[in-house]
């Protein structure tokens, strides 16, 4: 794994001081933990100046503001004769909340049904099924038996989840990252996640339906890269 240059951990730490940190100990764990994450990230194939941008918008300045104002928060709250207790204590749960901040997202790799499959409409312009004329089909159909399994096709924040009138039916969406999303549509009632909640890859999240613009039991597979929608079977299997 290729190693930061001291000038590289400066222009690091100097990025990092824009963020505006006042808490000095959680300052020092997070350019530990950013520094270890460009070098991944530049062992994966990226240049310094695209590895040190991933790493620092896996952790995100209102992420890192917000764990430093609940520590401060914590020590605030108690007697002097415990603060460096407390300190020791923050800094051990701040290295697991950095570390699991820092760890790499990953696009939505994964299969949203698994097992074999096939597709019945995949991705672009075509005839839509019910208005008989031609739109953009801005995602991929999998027709399954009706209960059949849906899951995140990558880690992340379920950011919606209930019933949509614009032709989704039932369905879920999931940030991943600062670039992906996906989206599950025509699914059951019974969702298995909720807005706020962390799913893992491969996490169940509902089943397969028929509900809105739906003509057989299938699930609606998006994926949303930078706010503009791709094609998913670029992704599956990655």
């Amino acid at each position: 794994m290729p190693e930061l240059s001291a000038e590289q951990v400066d222009q690091v730490q100097a990025k990092l001081h824009q963020v505006g940190l006042e808490f000095r100990p959680l300052e020092d764990e997070f350019l530990d933990h950013l520094c270890c994450a460009i070098e991944q990230n530049m062992g994966a194939g990226m240049t310094f100046a695209e590895a040190e941008k991933s790493a620092f918008a896996a952790f995100g300045e209102d992420e890192m503001k917000k764990l430093e104002s609940e520590t401060i928060s914590i020590i605030n709250k108690n007697s002097n004769s415990m603060k460096n207790m407390l300190v020791s204590l923050a800094a051990g749960l701040l290295l697991v909340l950095v570390t699991f901040i820092s760890l790499k997202a990953e696009p939505p790799y994964l299969s949203p049904v698994p097992g074999d499959f096939k597709i019945s409409s995949g991705f672009g312009w075509r005839v839509h099924p019910i208005f008989k004329e031609k739109k953009m089909h801005k995602g991929i159909d999998i027709p399954a038996p009706l209960g059949t399994d849906i899951v995140a096709t990558s880690a992340g924040v379920v950011e919606e989840a209930g019933f949509s009138e614009k032709g989704y039916g039932y369905y879920v969406l999931i940030r991943h990252d600062d670039h992906y999303q996906s989206l599950y549509g025509q699914m059951t009632s019974d969702l298995q996640v909720e807005a706020g909640q962390k799913v893992k890859a491969g996490e169940l999240i509902g089943y397969v339906g028929s509900s809105g613009r739906s003509t057989a039991p299938h699930l609606h597979y998006e994926v949303i890269l930078d706010g503009e929608h791709v094609d998913p079977q670029e992704y599956m299997g990655m």
